[in-house]
């Protein structure tokens, strides 16, 4: 697994695993790797690698921060680092999102040139949501609390094109809680609370929120966790 840092002597294991991306139940070779650890003070690193090479050269690397559960347990900082494919325009692009106070703070650098600057007004009840599936979990599991209301997830947009690319997107998803299930995965049987989101995407989450197994509405597209482990 590569990674924007390393992990620090001072961090403690939380989880880890590998999604293998799906088409038709084959796996098509682009795979997302990650892993949680937990700081001292009980805020979370959450590192990402979202290989892509085997299908379009590209890659990204996502670092998340998310405070303490008793101080809210929300994700506050994002930084991604974006390697394009061999026939895109851009090279490489690195963004940080950061939560200050009801703005957000989005930085956003283009094949090492000037850094360019947004702001955006937080929304009321917003769920910040990198573009990658171990935060699928924890969105969907949050937004299933809202009770069939709309709540403003804020994302990017995960394309090369240089007027778009990783700029912040904001969209108002609907999830329902379908039932408790049971879900084998390889030679492990787990049990998990299988959510719909906006009528496209079934997802089901572990008892850790931890994302298992997703499918598109036409179940041709979806992903799989391997190599879970969980303290």
């Amino acid at each position: 697994m590569r990674y924007i840092h390393p992990v620090g002597g001072h961090e403690k294991f939380v989880a880890s695993g590998i999604y293998h991306h799906q088409y038709d139940g084959v796996d098509t070779g682009t795979t997302e790797s990650w892993s949680i650890h937990e700081l001292p003070d009980g805020a979370w690193m959450i590192r990402v690698d979202e290989d892509y090479r085997a299908q379009d050269g590209s890659s990204v690397l996502i670092e998340g921060w998310r405070s303490p559960l008793t101080e809210g347990g929300q994700l506050l900082r994002v930084d991604i680092h974006a390697f394009s494919g061999k026939h895109d325009d851009i090279k490489q692009v690195r963004a940080t999102y950061t939560v200050d106070e009801d703005v957000l703070q989005i930085g956003r650098e283009i094949n090492n040139g000037e850094r360019e600057w947004y702001t955006l007004q937080l929304p009321a009840g917003y769920i910040l949501s990198p573009e990658c599936l171990i935060f699928a979990g924890f969105e969907v599991d949050e937004l299933a609390t809202r009770q069939d209301k709309c709540a403003s997830v804020i994302g990017y947009f995960p394309t090369f094109i240089s007027d778009y690319a990783f700029k912040p997107v904001v969209y108002q998803p609907v999830a329902r809680f379908i039932g408790d299930e049971q879900l084998t995965l390889g030679n492990k049987t787990y049990q998990a609370r299988h959510f719909e989101q906006t009528e496209s995407l079934h997802l089901w989450v572990d008892q850790h929120t931890i994302l298992l197994k997703y499918e598109a509405g036409d179940a041709s597209h979806g992903a799989v966790l391997h190599q879970y482990a969980h303290r």
